[in-house]
């Protein structure tokens, strides 16, 4: 998503190999191509279940729809289609969003 590098997500890189890594962007792709009819099947667990005990905040959160923006603008995505992927995105947060910024 853009935020490799960034060291707001330093905590969810820690501990896993190149290959988990790979299969969890890999993950991510899929439930976002599925969710948006796309031909892909998305076979990871519930967005909530992933998500549970991580302690995501709002501020990280931001961040992380900051960098999807981003690399769909990126990649030229039309206006439209960036829009119902956002929208998408953001019918997940309940389910990932748990812990505060203080």
């Amino acid at each position: 998503m853009g935020g490799k590098n960034d060291p707001v997500f330093t905590k969810f890189r820690t501990g896993f190999s190149l290959d988990s890594m790979k299969r969890r962007r890999q993950l991510i792709v899929d439930h976002i191509c599925q969710a948006t009819g796309g031909p892909c099947f998305y076979t990871g667990r519930s967005m909530k279940v992933v998500h549970t005990g991580l302690g995501i905040t709002q501020s990280e959160w931001n961040a992380a729809v900051k960098h999807l923006a981003s690399a769909l603008d990126k990649f030229k995505v039309p206006q439209k289609e960036k829009d119902e992927v956002l929208t998408m995105i953001s019918g997940l947060k309940t389910d990932i969003v748990e812990g505060s910024d203080n």
